[in-house]
């Protein structure tokens, strides 16, 4: 997936939210691997913030363990605290995802 498609995917996907009335997502990349080097998952919550994704939105992200990309993943999620948004989380365990978006 390139950060073309990750951007697509989030438009599509909060249009089937607004559609459907729901800002809680889980996304399902566990046999997804990324097209991006490490370094271009720098700032990919920018995406997000360019669709004007409000606090109401939750996603939950599940990632396989054993990805060859796990690295990346965590870095993505580090990158995002970091920056203050606490609207997305990631997880290898996808009961605990749903868990989160829950809560």
């Amino acid at each position: 997936m390139s950060r073309a498609d990750i951007r697509q995917m989030s438009i599509d996907g909060l249009a089937a939210g607004s559609t459907h009335g729901t800002w809680r997502f889980l996304v399902d990349h566990r046999w997804m691997l990324p097209t991006m080097r490490t370094e271009d998952t720098f700032g990919l919550q920018k995406i997000n913030a360019g669709l004007r994704v409000d606090a109401n939105v939750r996603a939950a992200i599940a990632y396989s363990a054993n990805s060859s990309s796990k690295d990346d993943f965590f870095f993505h999620e580090v990158d995002t605290l970091a920056r203050g948004a606490s609207h997305m989380r990631l997880f290898t365990d996808l009961a605990q995802a749903m868990g989160w978006l829950a809560d």
